[in-house]
């Protein structure tokens, strides 16, 4: 397991104090060069680790996938993202917290819907996107009576072929501390999140100028992970081989977390006069009577088609990820999927091998992992769950209703 800069720089210190006596007893008390370079040395091989720690799981995850295909095809909880509208500029929930929702129809359900960690919700919005190309300014998003096109504006395409970076500016109300923790949602085309998230983002300071200081590449980040981390950097299983991180992979670029070292630097001032004097060209003079805002400078990858920017995207700070955890606990299938799961009375041990499993039709199934699934054949999948087997079976793609019954023949130590 990845060491922390902390034990990193522990065990350098009394490595040192081996090799030479001369050195003090307390890292405090040593010549402040030499600390700041063990700590400066312990950073970059903590960040090594938690590099060759990441590789590694990678590896060995994909390794499974390979050798056990039936570990990708157990049922998982339905999960959404859900967006709040907030009354106050700070609301948290946790995973006591329910949200529920009624389908609209006659005997229509009623589902609900839980958050899977403590999130803190912002009730922040976007006030200001324009990009930059060239020395041309586009402005993108910006309020109704400015020079901006407003949300979602259809600017010249030809115009935003050699755009660079573009500035964002955030509207918040409560105080920039409360930025802590929280995550941004971005909506739009799938081009425009792989560019937003590979880029370069730095906050304007006290000063009113864009500093690298705290600068970062949520690209370089494993968000989801670190969303999802429980104590010790473990993730939460799925069943099979899958926890949290594989669960909601694919809202990766969805979703940026703002570290610390962001915000710390992160202030609501106007912008140097500058940048005003660069943006009034295409916004007018709004931006100098404007209330303060967050502003960012995104500074775009090598790579990417500019021209999908102009289609605009939504990023809030009040939106998170939410399972269906009465369909996870009581139903044990999701997404509509017709899922019954069957349980072998024995202890697992003493079960040597799942001999024919037949239902009432006499159609024979047998497990997904021996043979590619096909329309017209059935397959079950094999959990162990407190000590005893169970059987899953994936009845949603019968056209006709699943059978009466199922009879499972296996053989014990004991005998069949």
């Amino acid at each position: 397991m990845a060491r922390s800069q902390e034990q990193i720089f522990g065990d350098m210190f009394r490595e040192l104090r081996a090799w030479n006596s001369d050195i003090p007893e307390s890292p405090e008390r040593m010549d402040p060069v030499l600390r700041i370079l063990l700590q400066l040395y312990a950073s970059q091989v903590s960040r090594i680790d938690m590099r060759m720690d990441q590789v590694w799981d990678i590896a060995i995850s994909s390794l499974i996938r390979s050798v056990c295909p039936e570990s990708q095809r157990w049922p998982v909880p339905a999960y959404t993202v859900l967006t709040a509208e907030l009354t106050d500029p700070v609301v948290e929930v946790d995973t006591n917290t329910r949200f529920f929702h009624k389908e609209v129809r006659e005997g229509g359900r009623t589902f609900f819907f839980t958050p899977q960690r403590k999130e803190k919700l912002l009730s922040a919005s976007v006030r200001w996107v324009l990009l930059q190309a060239g020395d041309e300014i586009i402005p993108i998003v910006g309020p109704a009576d400015s020079g901006g096109s407003g949300s979602h504006g259809s600017p010249d395409a030809s115009q935003a072929a050699g755009a660079a970076r573009m500035y964002m500016a955030i509207q918040f109300a409560g105080k920039v501390s409360d930025l802590s923790g929280a995550t941004a949602f971005i909506q739009g085309d799938p081009e425009v999140l792989g560019q937003l998230r590979w880029s370069h983002w730095y906050p304007l300071d006290s000063s009113g100028q864009l500093t690298e200081d705290g600068a970062f590449c949520p690209g370089k980040r494993d968000t989801i992970r670190q969303m999802f981390s429980l104590d010790g950097g473990r993730q939460r299983t799925w069943g099979g081989f899958r926890d949290s991180s594989d669960l909601f992979r694919p809202l990766e670029n969805h979703f940026v977390i703002l570290p610390d070292s962001f915000i710390s630097h992160w202030q609501p001032v106007a912008p140097d006069s500058s940048l005003i004097d660069k943006f009034s060209a295409s916004v007018g003079d709004s931006l100098r009577s404007d209330t303060p805002c967050l502003w960012i400078q995104l500074d775009f990858p090598a790579r990417g088609d500019r021209q999908a920017l102009l289609s605009g995207f939504d990023l809030d700070f009040n939106s998170f990820i939410a399972t269906n955890r009465n369909e996870l606990t009581l139903f044990k299938h999701t997404g509509g999927n017709r899922v019954v799961d069957v349980e072998l009375p024995e202890t697992t041990e003493s079960v040597l091998e799942i001999i024919s499993v037949v239902d009432s039709r006499g159609q024979e199934y047998r497990p997904r992992y021996e043979k590619p699934q096909q329309p017209a054949e059935q397959s079950y999948t094999v959990e162990e769950r407190n000590g005893r087997l169970q059987l899953w079976f994936d009845f949603s793609s019968l056209l006709i209703a699943p059978p009466e019954s199922l009879t499972v023949t296996y053989a014990i130590t004991d005998g069949v």
